[in-house]
């Protein structure tokens, strides 16, 4: 026996191993039964096993195509329907099935032909091919009607008319992708990927598709699974300028807000503020981004103590996105910097209210130097800074209390005389408080110094505790 023979004898034995004594038709009868049942994996799995029996049974390419059809597998349809022709040209089912792929498909023109040629070939079934015909002609109506809408720039009404087509051929393609491309303008992106998921369940490899995919996902904020797309659509298309544009774009953006991220994390402001500023143009319809940029941007301004910078960033970032707790947050941070303590109580009071705890300690910062700001600012009544040592405090304190000697009121008013000694009370007050390291710490902490003082010499401790007696005509008063 040859090689030839032996080889067919084995494909023989194994054909008979696998199927038994069942017949094309047997698997063939078992398919519909599960086509029945919908489980649709079963029935091509059973009609394909008829066909690996009989490779010349027409009936089982074209029930194993209606099912690719059902599942809207139309290129594998396509396959099947054109392969039950070539086997029968004549079969009228086969044609009328391979229209209705056609006009899921949008090609209208092919659609037409195998109508009418199916109607040509049985005469009887002329019923059920004019309605075919008179619903392919209603939808090329509607198609063409939702095309000039467009091309006047009515995208509401194309959009609805589109719609209207699409109950008619739900898996048109050629419209799903406009209907996807007019939302996509139109930023309904929960829309855009739904249209262009039914468009890749039945072409894996449409370009258009995938580009406006990963476009959806990447203004919706979804930016890993955005560059997945746009690598997909490189591999399917390795010299597609937009799917190259679109991938480096945005592994760019990416790459540039991770280090700005960590550039703030690491208070290397000036830095983040230079890359930031790299950033901030990339895309007019990256919305999503906007808040998260801003507020870094105010992050940086704060770090840097760049108080009315750091406020308008962050009140931009506000705007952006009014949910945002951390854009208060960092926006009332920015204000106690400008010294605006009312407006940080407010921020971090709304922050509170949306159920952020980390705010009470803003807030209580903010209540705390706002009662600072209100209360006398000793530094100002001696003329000296917060930085001053304590010997620059009592030389200023002893210089600004000559102003109040005796000698410089003889001649003065009894007005003059009063200020004169109220002013000098106010000059040891300020002087007892930051001449004491304790006290003054006290004092720069917004707490109340003398809170467990009970009476005693409310000038102790001054450079004239012993006694600074002015005298003023006939009468005298001691401070």
């Amino acid at each position: 026996m040859n090689k030839f023979a032996t080889v067919l004898l084995q494909l023989f034995l194994i054909t008979n191993l696998v199927y038994g004594l069942k017949s094309a038709r047997d698997l063939v009868k078992e398919g519909d039964e599960s086509f029945l049942l919908r489980k649709y994996e079963d029935a091509i799995n059973s009609y394909t096993d008829a066909l690996n029996f009989d490779s010349s049974f027409h009936r089982a390419y074209y029930k194993r195509a209606n099912v690719y059809y059902q599942t809207r597998k139309y290129r594998n349809a396509l396959f099947d329907l054109n392969q039950v022709l070539i086997i029968q040209p004549e079969y009228h089912l086969a044609l009328y099935l391979r229209g209705d792929v056609y006009f899921d498909q949008g090609k209208f023109e092919e659609a037409t032909l195998d109508y009418n040629k199916a109607i040509e070939i049985h005469p009887k079934s002329s019923g059920k091919g004019v309605k075919k015909l008179e619903k392919l002609q209603k939808l090329q109506s509607l198609v063409n009607r939702g095309d000039e809408a467009l091309k006047k720039g009515n995208k509401d009404e194309a959009l609805s008319i589109y719609n209207e087509a699409l109950t008619i051929a739900p898996a048109l393609v050629a419209v799903r992708l406009i209907r996807a491309e007019t939302n996509l303008e139109q930023k309904k992106y929960g829309a855009v990927l739904d249209d262009t998921m039914v468009i890749l369940k039945e072409d894996f490899k449409n370009l258009k598709a995938i580009i406006m995919r990963g476009k959806a996902f990447m203004y919706s904020g979804e930016m890993d699974t955005a560059l997945k797309h746009f690598k997909q659509c490189k591999r399917h298309d390795p010299f597609h300028d937009e799917c190259k544009g679109l991938l480096e774009g945005l592994q760019s953006f990416v790459d540039s807000l991770q280090k700005v991220e960590n550039d703030v994390e690491k208070k290397k402001a000036r830095n983040a503020l230079l890359e930031l500023k790299k950033i901030m143009d990339f895309d007019p319809n990256f919305e999503f981004i906007f808040p998260k940029l801003y507020l870094l941007k105010c992050q940086a301004h704060n770090l840097l103590k760049e108080g009315k910078l750091a406020v308008e960033a962050c009140t931009k970032a506000v705007e952006l996105d009014e949910s945002s707790t951390e854009a208060l947050k960092k926006r009332g941070d920015a204000y106690i910097l400008v010294e605006d303590y009312e407006a940080a109580m407010r921020d971090y009071k709304k922050a509170m209210d949306k159920g952020d705890r980390e705010a009470q300690h803003g807030y209580r910062n903010a209540e705390r130097l706002d009662k600072m700001a209100k209360r006398k600012n000793y530094y100002k009544i001696l003329g000296v800074e917060k930085t001053a040592t304590t010997r620059e405090i009592t030389k200023a304190f002893r210089k600004q209390a000559l102003t109040c000697h005796p000698d410089k009121m003889m001649k003065a008013t009894d007005e003059e005389k009063a200020a004169a000694e109220a002013k000098y009370k106010e000059l040891t007050e300020a002087y007892e408080i930051l001449s004491d390291e304790d006290k003054r710490r006290k004092w720069d902490n917004g707490e109340d110094p003398n809170d467990k003082r009970k009476g005693g010499n409310p000038f102790h401790g001054s450079p004239f505790s012993s006694g600074f007696k002015f005298n003023f005509g006939g009468g005298s008063f001691h401070f």
